[in-house]
């Protein structure tokens, strides 16, 4: 039998469409902050947000019959008709957001159109408790507690207060780098995380939130058309040595996945990538009506009118910027001969030697039936895997620095190695709290080959890592730490070797209890037979 939905039914399954945990609670707040020309808003946090959601602007606050209109649903200042759904400007039109918030947890509300005499309400079940007076300043403070308090599944369901507290995080970072002139400030459990001022230009809250020497890695890009305007910063392809620290892509200031714009920056950099993630902000501004904001509950993904326009104009954009006409290829091998000529170099060099470095990579030695290819970085991972993996004391993994290096972190990565620093000491990466969010680097494992920048990239893969490590038991852990710290401090490539540091790398390579593949599995050493050489010259 077909039966119609009661009320307080159908307000539960609104609650799924808006409210999937105390992130998405966040989004909608802040928006409705932002909507509401905030020029300040502070976000705290009890539990990760799943015991308390505070959330405090100055913007336009709310009367009486507005704060009671609040919590009812399809109630909305963003709408007047069906056609303004067409062109939308604000971040949200939906009147269930509050009402969503309202049918999952305690919820209470106090605003203010101007300092002195304001209202407020305690909503339990969409149901308000009580409502009175209060003297406070203009704005408007929502208090969430206890977030899906009567729906036990789906409060079972949410992640460790920390892995929540992350994904907040990054909501609100979306939020204050695409509106520099609001400052935001953000507390987790009383600790304060950030507190971002008001900026002048987007340049300047990038600075802020990126700090000086990633900034300063990227490339302001400007596209104009009629249709749409395109402008953000991205990396300098020969600067891109760490994990991509951001990836945020903005249409019309709210925050979005396109998997259509992110195509186009990856393409538009052509063949210099070579497997790296570049950083990029992106901002794309356009007419309300070019774009489909409803295609997904929380307005997460965006359509635009013309996607293959999109990707043609941005990547071709992109090229333009960086000066790449083709995908970048291998010289030929006339090209390099002509190229020693000139250098008057000659093309081999009669010496007689054991080892044999090509192009500062690979090692080459001559065995009875052939020869072999060495990788060195590959070879230099396994070694220092086995190593740190074996050795029970910290003495003996442990070298000092002379000096100590001092790597400054964003809040969220500066929160997660304060927690990891005693286990990563046992391995001989000794890590000491130097201020807010900055950590000196006292020691490091014996012989790892770390630049500071390396060690600010072994930092980010941890923190990168987290959510995987922090599932496993402590044995599994320690073999994820060596695993990251034998990849970062092992030899490079493009490292120059002499022969006897090649001989070396060799000998210890072949006592590793697993000589031919790295700790990720791929091959540490390709052999060659002599008849396969002979095959191909056709003997």
């Amino acid at each position: 039998m077909i039966e119609k939905l009661k009320e307080e039914v159908i307000k539960k399954i609104a609650c799924g469409e808006v409210i999937f945990r105390p992130a998405s609670c966040v989004k909608e707040l802040i928006e409705n902050s932002l909507d509401a020309n905030s020029e300040k808003i502070i976000i705290e946090l009890k539990e990760g947000g799943k015991r308390l959601i505070k959330v405090i602007d100055d913007g336009y606050g709310m009367d009486k019959k507005d704060l009671f209109l609040a919590i009812e649903r399809y109630s909305t200042s963003k709408l007047k008709t069906i056609e303004d759904l067409k062109k939308i400007k604000t971040y949200g039109f939906r009147g269930e957001a509050l009402s969503a918030i309202a049918s999952c947890s305690l919820l209470r509300i106090e605003s203010s159109t101007k300092d002195g005499e304001g209202y407020y309400i305690e909503v339990k079940d969409n149901k308000i408790v009580d409502s009175g007076l209060i003297i406070r300043k203009r704005g408007t403070t929502v208090y969430v507690r206890d977030l899906f308090y009567n729906y036990p599944v789906r409060r079972n369901f949410l992640k460790s207060s920390y892995q929540e507290f992350r994904l907040i995080l990054e909501v609100v970072k979306n939020y204050l780098l695409s509106n520099y002139s609001v400052s935001f400030q953000l507390k987790n459990d009383e600790k304060n995380i950030f507190n971002y001022p008001k900026a002048n230009s987007i340049k300047e809250r990038l600075e802020m939130v990126l700090g000086k020497e990633t900034f300063s890695s990227l490339l302001e890009i400007y596209l104009e058309n009629p249709h749409l305007t395109v402008y953000g910063f991205i990396s300098d392809p020969e600067r891109i040595f760490l994990p991509a620290e951001i990836q945020a892509i903005f249409f019309n200031k709210r925050p979005v996945k396109s998997l259509v714009t992110k195509r186009a920056i990856y393409d538009g950099y052509g063949g210099t990538l070579l497997g790296k993630n570049p950083n990029f902000i992106i901002f794309i501004e356009t007419p309300p009506e070019y774009l489909d904001v409803n295609i997904h509950p929380t307005k997460e993904e965006v359509r635009f009118i013309d996607e293959k326009f999109l990707y043609d104009f941005i990547c071709q954009g992109i090229r333009e910027k960086l000066k790449i006409e083709k995908d970048l290829e291998y010289f030929e091998l006339s090209e390099e001969i002509k190229d020693l000529e000139e250098k008057k170099e000659p093309l081999l060099i009669e010496e007689k030697k054991l080892f044999w470095q090509l192009h500062n990579k690979y090692i080459f030695t001559q065995i009875k039936s052939g020869f072999c290819i060495v990788d060195q970085h590959a070879a230099s991972e396994r070694i220092l895997f086995e190593k740190l993996l074996k050795s029970e004391s910290l003495e003996k993994i442990s070298q000092p620095l002379l000096f100590p290096i001092l790597i400054e972190l964003k809040p969220e990565v500066f929160s997660v190695i304060q927690e990891l620093k005693e286990e990563l000491n046992y391995l001989g990466l000794e890590i000491e709290i130097f201020g807010e969010n900055t950590i000196a680097i006292k020691a490091i494992p014996i012989d790892t080959f770390f630049s500071k920048e390396d060690l600010k990239e072994l930092i980010l893969e941890i923190y990168n890592n987290y959510k995987e490590i922090e599932k496993k038991p402590y044995e599994k852990r320690r073999e994820l730490y060596v695993q990251l710290i034998a990849c970062k401090g092992a030899i490079k490539a493009n490292q120059r070797l002499n022969e006897r540091e090649m001989e070396s790398l060799i000998n210890q390579l072949f006592s590793c209890s697993n000589p031919y593949f790295c700790p990720h599995g791929r091959p540490t050493i390709i052999k060659f037979e002599i008849s396969e050489i002979d095959k191909k010259f056709g003997r």
